[in-house]
């Protein structure tokens, strides 16, 4: 363990950006496309606002703060694990992993459970325009959130099947940033269809 620990401790942070090479092209890629989706629906909340206003009010906004505590969580446990990595503890990556990880397939239970409600409250993808939007971009977020776990995973189960090595703590900086743009996207989808009021 001395020995891991003394060979990773010092993984120099030089100004680059984290993750391996080319991992910062999808993500900016994932940014602007969801930043193209935020634009749109303001627009068409300006151009409709009481049926968007009406809509927003039948969103169960306990849900959606819960996930966001849920996913701040997540990422505070994925930045404890990714600073184990660089001082070479393998025992303080899984466990902070586990719990990132844990908190992970919450959101899913709790993102499925709020789709359910919303479902059973009669709302639909085709109920009207906001519910379209609403479904088709929490969906498309809810992706990125599995593709982000997958990555989280697969770090955890490296870590304890590889040295916690420099090169290591490169596909740690890469499931680590894709999964705090996930949660970022979420910061912004939460207010846009459960908080912001329209009129």
């Amino acid at each position: 363990m001395s020995t891991n620990t003394s060979t990773v401790g010092q993984v120099s942070r030089k100004s680059r950006l984290p993750g391996k090479p080319g991992i910062w092209m999808p993500l900016t890629l994932d940014i602007i496309t969801f930043l193209g989706f935020f634009i749109f629906v303001m627009i068409m909340r300006s151009e409709n606002p009481t049926m968007f206003e009406a809509s927003r009010q039948q969103l169960n906004v306990n849900i959606g703060l819960a996930i966001t505590l849920v996913l701040l969580t997540s990422s505070w446990f994925v930045v404890r694990a990714l600073e184990a990595a660089r001082e070479g503890i393998p025992a303080k990556v899984q466990s902070n992993l586990r719990v990132a990880i844990v908190l992970g397939f919450a959101f899913i239970v709790l993102k499925i459970t709020g789709w359910v409600g919303d479902v059973q409250a009669g709302n639909y993808i085709d109920s009207n325009e906001f519910f379209g939007y609403y479904f088709c971009i929490t969906f498309y977020h809810f992706l990125h959130v599995l593709t982000g776990l997958v990555f989280l995973i697969l770090c955890y189960l490296k870590s304890k099947n590889a040295p916690v090595d420099e090169d290591y703590v490169g596909w740690l900086e890469s499931a680590g940033s894709l999964w705090h743009v996930v949660d970022m996207l979420w910061v912004f989808i939460f207010p846009l269809f459960f908080l912001l009021r329209v009129v």
